[in-house]
């Protein structure tokens, strides 16, 4: 039947930062092999391993005593040259068969922990089983002699402490105060250069003197005799330069001088090497967090040299005796990342740092994601854990893991211990073999094991974190080692790397040699073992040091294709072939071929490195492929390469991933009596304060171990500090020596130096200006140094730098290029000064005005185009300008002549750019002026006259060029200035200019109308009735002097004729009318007089009356018997008044008595 396998599923893993509480010193990183740098998971068939011991125990060892007590080393070595030791049996997993002995060492890493001071500080240095004394002036002691001296300069005083052997380097201590105050301290060793000496100080006054007295932070170990002396502290007098007993130096001798950072390592049946740890690996409190310290060096040279079986550690920085209440402990662990064909598939990661968990200080934390459990089935977790100082006697410490609901913590715990007492000394580590084997192990605790997860309850399926948590609420104790390892399931391409011919020839036999300069020809074949399709396949060839690049390409088989490899020289220190395959299918046989990449290699002919006599020269080609699961969605990098199979042994049939070497035969390479020298490696303005570990490291074999100083006595030995991927190399300006030692227990090593040069200026620069189309030079700047190259760039950023940019002026605008200044072009300053080209756009001279023809004597304006930085105007022909000639606008007097013609030119400017343009003008008056139409003049005459004044205006005469006046003629003849006679009088309008055009005359008419009436002036008259009652008049009567502005034409009177009927006065109206037809009107009074008297025409006849008795009688009426007559009443007189005399009635006597009757008219 066919058969399924179910594989576990497990991506990267990442540890967070610790909390607060926690009071993480040094925060947890995942550990990268110095073999690997960049690598923080391994992706392997196999699993990690932990082992380690105590180097101290109880003097009176009991399982459940506390390291309290009295504490006496382990020395279990039989040599009498270590204070202390121990070891452990390194075994590898028998999983699924495996042979333990054909497992693969892919990682080893050293740790080791302890507490040798109870309190105050704890040196990095110290001895055990010494003598302290304090050493005066010209005392020797243990073969050194000291020399003090003090100078002063005021207050300042000068104290020196020279150390002299019988035979080495002298050491000189010089001790400097101000008043009572340390000012400063150095040392310098025979003619080198003197160091600052970290210190505290104190001081008193003893016998009315000041001293002081500095402690060295770190007691300053002298070797440079044939013995050991250490300093601890110097003391002086701050008074007085007398050399008394206020001076000397505190020293130690004898004993053994252990160092926290130092450990011996040895394989059962080697010689112990010494193991160093960097001062940044890991922490060494002084004074502080309980004094308890924790180291770490990788090791794995070492111990893939030596595989499997019994490692001792010795001499570990730790003191016997009575530790205080905390007490002494120390011990050492060892973790082993290793692979096996036959084992599963996991992703295994390591982390440390160093977390001190004080008695009661809560919990801690500490967070971990990243990872992607299996999709389904169980889940299986690996845990290792180093720690110091956890008590067996005393419980209250616990280490838990939260649960995938996050509804609890859950706690953890081994078979050697307890979930109440999780750091309880213990060393579980499997069933490998310790020496001693002991419970208690006194403050080590080394714990390898699998987190308990029934039914998936603490990790489920598609977990991607969890946290873990720890607490004690008696116990103080330090973590600084964390390990996980999960199953999982990683594509599996395969990548068969190997050596086909050197210069040509086919190489055969298991070691395989080249000369300098020759060419090496690989092929790599890839082929797919797993059990999914992968895409963005990639395959990574670093180009070994001892070689240069020649060529590559590629074979595509199964129907496939894809691109070509090539060299990406900014890859790692020295390049690497990338080949981007793509995607790799999965085929239905796993041993069919998909790709084959060819690729060859130049074997180097650089002296430094053919010369070295330390170190014989290899060619190692190494490898890995990278890509993504097509079903899982896996990434996976860095797969090593497989250069072949087992053969024999036992091992027969597992991979070889060990990288393919040849061998660089020198022997007859003539280097030019060159001598080896030192290998110069150059940086450049590096980017904060480190070098990449990863620069340097790709110029030396897989593996170099890099220091900054070196013991070349026997086995070089790197002493000083090392640096790692973790710490790169200092940024430090100036020429820094360091040393290389390759992996393996050789001879071989090399003294390097970095270089690092900082430019930061920039050059001094200035925009440019162009017009556009205009020819353009190389862009130009000022260095700050002369001996700096220029670059320029088209970008503020990035970009290629290039010693010349000539710009482009095609496009208007403004194009920002940038230049920097450097050394060469690997060492060019960062900043970058702009330079602003600034293509301006070519103005177009234009002129705008009169084309012409232009009148003689015309003032013709010609504007130029707006905004302009600069005009000038000129003129040449029958022309002048007048005024600025400079502006947008100029003024041209054209010439006086009819005809004629000039040229106006202009030159404009606009951004240092210009243009010109001209324009031909013709000058001529060949058109008649023109007349306006004019109004007829109406005017009334003037009063008192029969004519008018009249104001008369000549009309506007319009010209296409000057000024033309119009002049008038009368009809009459008379100037225009005389009065106009009553009518209607023509006025001729002409015109002429000065080229002798005559306008079209026009007529104006001037009409005078007399609307003045007459005036009338009238007078009464009297006149009188003719006997037939009539009169008549006429107008001369009644007119009294009539006038009229013109003449008088008639008078007329509304009455001429009067009779009876109008005696008395009677209105009369005379009108006058001039000869215009303008009448007026006026009255006068006629009296008309009747001066005839009437007449009797038949008088009464006389009467008798007889008299009354009295004798009186009555006057009778005579009047009414009288017939008269008169002029105007005729015989019917009406009118008449009759009187008679006496009165009617009168009363009168008797007698005769006459009576008279007169008569009276109207008149």
């Amino acid at each position: 039947m066919k058969k399924t396998t179910t594989l576990l599923l497990m991506l990267g893993v990442m540890l967070c930062s610790l909390t607060s509480i926690a009071q993480v010193r040094v925060d947890f990183k995942q550990r990268e092999s110095i073999y690997t740098p960049g690598k923080k998971i391994y992706n392997i068939k196999g699993d990690f391993q932990m082992i380690g011991n105590t180097n101290l125990t109880l003097q009176d060892y009991s399982d459940g005593g506390n390291n309290s007590s009295s504490m006496e080393y382990v020395d279990i070595d039989g040599d009498a040259t270590t204070l202390n030791s121990s070891s452990a049996t390194l075994n590898f997993s028998n999983e699924n068969g495996a042979t333990p002995e054909c497992s693969n060492i892919i990682y080893a890493g050293l740790y080791w922990t302890g507490r040798a001071h109870d309190g105050g500080t704890s040196p990095g240095t110290f001895m055990v089983g010494e003598t302290n004394t304090n050493m005066d002036d010209d005392e020797t002691v243990n073969g050194y002699t000291l020399n003090i001296t003090q100078t002063a300069s005021g207050d300042i005083r000068t104290a020196t402490y020279t150390f002299t052997p019988s035979s080495g380097s002298t050491v000189l201590f010089t001790f400097v105060t101000d008043d009572n105050d340390a000012t400063s301290l150095t040392v310098k060793v025979g003619n080198g250069t003197a160091t600052n000496v970290p210190y505290t100080s104190s001081g008193a006054t003893r016998f009315v003197e000041d001293w002081r007295q500095v402690f060295l932070t770190t007691p300053y170990v002298i070797n440079t005799g044939s013995t050991t002396l250490v300093v601890n502290s110097l003391r002086k007098s701050t008074e007085n330069n007398t050399i008394d007993d206020s001076f000397y130096a505190n020293v130690t001798y004898g004993g053994k001088l252990l160092n926290k950072q130092v450990v011996k390592l040895k394989k059962a049946g080697g010689t112990y090497q010494t193991v160093t740890a960097n001062p940044t690996d890991i922490y060494y409190p002084s004074n502080a967090d309980g004094n308890m310290y924790s180291a770490y060096a990788e090791v794995t040279d070492y111990v893939r040299e030596h595989g499997i079986g019994e490692y001792f550690v010795a001499d570990i920085a730790l003191r016997e005796g009575s530790g205080g209440n905390t007490g002494y402990y120390g011990g050492w662990g060892m973790i082993v990342v290793y692979e096996n064909s036959k084992m599963k598939w996991r992703d295994v990661t390591i982390f440390d740092g160093h977390a001190y968990v004080a008695s009661g200080a809560g919990y801690g934390s500490i967070p971990v994601s990243g990872f992607n459990t299996v999709q389904n089935g169980p889940v299986s977790m690996k845990l290792g854990l180093m720690a110091g100082e956890g008590d067996r006697s005393i419980s209250g410490d616990y280490f838990q893991i939260r649960n995938h609901n996050n509804t609890q913590w859950i706690d953890l715990n081994h078979s050697l211990n307890l979930t109440t007492n999780f750091f309880n000394s213990s060393v579980n580590t499997g069933d490998n073999d310790r020496n001693p084997v002991i419970l208690n192990n006194t403050g080590l605790d080394i714990a390898m094991f699998d987190i308990a997860n029934d039914n998936n309850s603490v990790i489920t399926n598609n977990q991607t974190s969890t946290t873990f948590r720890y607490y004690s609420n008696q116990d103080t104790y330090v973590i600084f080692c964390v390990a996980m390892a999960v199953d999982a399931y990683i594509p599996d391409p395969e990548a068969y790397n190997l050596t086909t011919t050197v210069n040509g020839v086919p190489v055969s036999g298991s070691v395989i040699y080249a000369q300098p300069g020759q060419e090496i020809e690989y092929t790599l074949e890839v082929r797919n073992k797993g059990t999914e399709a992968i895409n963005n396949a990639v395959v990574t060839i670093p180009i070994p040091y001892t070689t240069s690049y020649v060529s590559s390409s590629a074979v595509y088989y199964e129907g496939l294709s894809g691109p070509q490899p090539s060299l990406n020289a900014s890859a790692g220190a020295t390049g690497s072939i990338e080949w981007n395959i793509g995607s790799i299918p999965l085929p239905a046989d796993n041993n069919t071929l998909l790709a084959k990449m060819t690729y060859k290699v130049k074997v180097t002919t650089n002296c430094y490195i053919l010369s070295n006599p330390n170190c014989d020269p290899v060619v190692t080609i190494d490898g890995g492929v990278s890509g993504v699961g097509v079903t899982s969605g896996v990434s996976f990098s860095n797969r090593p390469f497989v250069q072949g199979f087992e053969t024999t042994g036992i091992c027969q049939g597992e991979p070889i991933t060990d990288p393919v070497v040849v061998t660089i035969d020198r022997t007859n390479y003539i280097c030019n009596d060159q001598d080896y020298t030192v290998l110069p490696l150059s940086y450049c303005n590096i980017s904060g304060s480190t070098i990449p570990f990863t620069d340097v490291y790709g110029n030396f074999p897989a593996g170099t171990r890099f220091y900054s100083s070196i013991d070349t006595s026997g086995e070089p030995t790197g002493t000083g500090n090392e640096y790692t991927n973790a710490t790169g190399f200092p940024a430090t300006s100036g020429i820094t020596t360091y040393y290389a030692i390759p992996p393996g227990i050789t001879l071989c090593w090399w003294e390097f130096t970095i270089e690092v040069t900082n430019i930061t200026t920039t050059p001094t620069v200035q925009d440019v200006e162009y017009c556009q189309g205009e020819t353009a030079v190389p862009l130009t700047a000022t260095p700050t140094d002369d001996g700096y190259i220029l670059y320029y760039y088209t970008s503020a950023t990035g970009g290629t730098a290039t010693t010349s940019i000539t710009p482009s002026t095609a496009t208007v605008g403004t194009v920002s290029y940038w230049v920097a200044e450097g050394s060469s072009g690997q060492c060019i300053s960062p900043n970058r000064a702009k330079i602003d080209v600034n293509v301006n756009a070519n103005p177009v001279a234009e002129i705008t005005g009169p084309d012409g023809p232009a009148c003689p004597n015309a003032e013709l304006t010609y504007n130029g185009p707006a905004d302009m930085d600069a005009y000038e105007w000129t003129v040449s022909g029958d022309a002048s300008i007048s005024g600025s000639n400079t502006g947008s606008s100029v003024t041209v007097i054209a010439a006086a002549d009819c005809e004629g013609s000039f040229t106006v030119s202009l030159e404009v400017t606009k951004n240092g750019c210009t243009d010109e343009t001209s324009k031909d003008v013709t000058i001529e008056d060949k058109t008649a002026p023109v007349i306006a139409y004019t109004t007829d003049i109406s005017v009334n005459t003037n009063s008192g006259s029969c004519t008018a004044l009249v104001t008369v205006t000549a009309p506007s005469v319009s010209d296409n060029c000057a000024n033309v006046s119009a002049t008038g003629t009368r009809s009459d003849g008379l100037a225009l200035n005389d009065p106009f006679p009553k009518g209607e009088t023509t006025i001729t309008w002409n015109a002429t200019d000065a080229c002798q055009n005559s306008a079209t005359p026009v007529i104006q008419k001037v009409t005078v109308i007399d609307n003045i009436v007459p005036t009338v002036v009238t007078q009464n008259i009297t006149v009188q009735l003719d006997a037939n009652g009539a009169v008549t008049i006429t107008p001369a009567q009644i007119n009294n002097g009539s006038t009229d502005n013109c003449a008088i034409s008639t008078y007329a009177l509304d009455v001429t004729s009067f009779d009876c009927s109008d005696v008395g006065p009677n209105m009369v109206t005379l009108t006058v009318t001039d000869v215009n037809g303008n009448s007026a009107t006026g009255t006068a009074t006629v009296t008309v007089e009747d001066d005839n008297n009437p007449t009797i025409v038949e008088c009464a006849p006389t009467q008798t009356i007889s008299a009354d008795a009295e004798c009186a009688a009555l006057v009778p009426d005579f009047t009414i018997n009288v017939v008269a007559g008169d002029n105007c009443e005729g015989s019917e007189v009406t009118n008449l008044t009759i009187t008679q005399s006496p009165a009617v009635g009168t009363s009168v006597g008797i007698g005769t008595h006459t009576t008279s009757v007169s008569l009276t008219d109207q008149a």
